[in-house]
C-alpha cells in the first residue's frame, strides 16, 4: 500500500515537473516567434526524455517478470527476461514490447 502511495506520489510529481517545462517552452517559442514567418520555422526533436522513461519502464518490466520467475522456480520465465532485455536493448526506434509481446504469445 505504501509503495502504490510512493509510486502515485513520484508519478504525480514528474506530471507536474512536465508540465512546468512545457509552460516554459510554450514562453519561449511564443517570445522567439513573435513576428516571425511561421512558415520558415521547423521544429525537430533533439532528444527525448520519453525515450528515458520508456527504456526506465522496459527495464521495470523484465525485473518484474525476472523476480516472478525466480520466486515461480521457472526457468522459462527467467529465459523470457532474457530475452525481453535484450529486445529492449536491441529495439533501438522500434516498439520494444513488439517482440516481448510475440515472446509472450510464443510460450502461451
Amino acid at each position: 500500500c505504501m509503495s502504490r502511495a510512493q509510486s502515485y506520489e513520484t508519478e504525480t510529481k514528474d506530471r507536474d515537473e512536465e508540465l512546468e517545462v512545457l509552460a516554459k517552452a510554450k514562453q519561449v517559442i511564443k517570445e522567439n516567434v513573435e513576428g516571425v514567418n511561421l512558415a520558415q520555422v521547423s521544429f525537430f526533436q533533439v532528444s527525448s526524455k520519453t525515450s528515458i522513461r520508456m527504456d526506465v519502464a522496459s527495464l521495470k518490466v523484465v525485473r518484474l517478470v525476472r523476480n516472478l520467475g525466480y520466486e515461480q522456480k521457472s526457468s522459462a520465465l527467467v529465459q523470457l527476461a532474457i530475452k525481453m532485455a535484450s529486445a529492449v536493448r536491441g529495439a533501438g526506434s522500434s516498439d520494444p514490447f513488439a517482440k516481448v509481446r510475440g515472446m509472450i504469445s510464443d510460450m502461451i
